[in-house]
């Protein structure tokens, strides 16, 4: 099992932290676009990123289901595109179903079928191996640890990531003699510590 699929052991639990976990990855796929997130299962969507040009929005649907997609299952995934599909809020271009892990064969050809069924919208699917890579990324430190407090193994390690910020400070510089005074801060959000750091400041008057 994944480190997503490793949640069903939270009992009642994992839907809600999937969902948590889920929306963290969707801001490491999407860092610079719009996104708001709505209440779970408000019209369908769990969140959302609305285009700055068009306005029309991508909806993210997240779905915890481990193992095959029943009929059941099945049905609850089209009335949840359906509902974000006819709701007066939505101005919907494109659809995303995230799930924890791989579709089997026959379910992967259900998905292509059902996809295939519907024009206007672009439907695609995250899956296991997906989510997988973006919580391997090195913006998804946060998705890694609400992860790890939860006991949850094989959870790929980002390293250290370090954000430098510059602050300029002349009020304090002039009283020292200076005309200005550069202070440097770096930040590790990452998830190992940096043992060997070097760093290179260049200054054009």
């Amino acid at each position: 099992m994944n480190s997503f699929e490793q949640l069903q052991h939270l009992g009642s639990e994992a839907p809600h932290v999937f969902e948590n976990v889920a929306t963290l990855l969707i801001k490491v796929e999407y860092p610079a676009s719009l996104r708001t997130r709505l209440s779970r299962g408000d019209s369908g969507i769990d969140a959302w990123i609305a285009d700055p040009e068009t306005a029309r929005q991508h909806i993210f649907q997240v779905k915890f289901y481990s193992g095959a997609l029943d009929s059941k299952r099945r049905s609850e995934i089209e009335n949840s595109f359906q509902t974000a599909q006819t709701s007066s809020n939505v101005d919907m271009s494109r659809w995303t179903l995230c799930l924890p892990g791989r579709l089997s064969a026959s379910d992967a050809k259900w998905f292509h079928d059902w996809r295939n069924g519907h024009s206007g919208v672009v439907i695609e699917l995250w899956d296991g191996d997906k989510m997988m890579e973006l919580l391997a990324s090195s913006k998804a430190s946060t998705a890694r640890r609400e992860l790890s407090r939860r006991g949850i193994t094989g959870i790929p390690d980002g390293g250290a990531t370090l954000l430098p910020l510059v602050f300029v400070n002349i009020e304090d510089a002039a009283k020292r003699g200076f005309d200005s005074a550069l202070i440097l801060q770096i930040n590790n959000v990452g998830d190992k510590t940096a043992k060997v750091l070097k760093v290179k400041v260049k200054f054009t008057p």
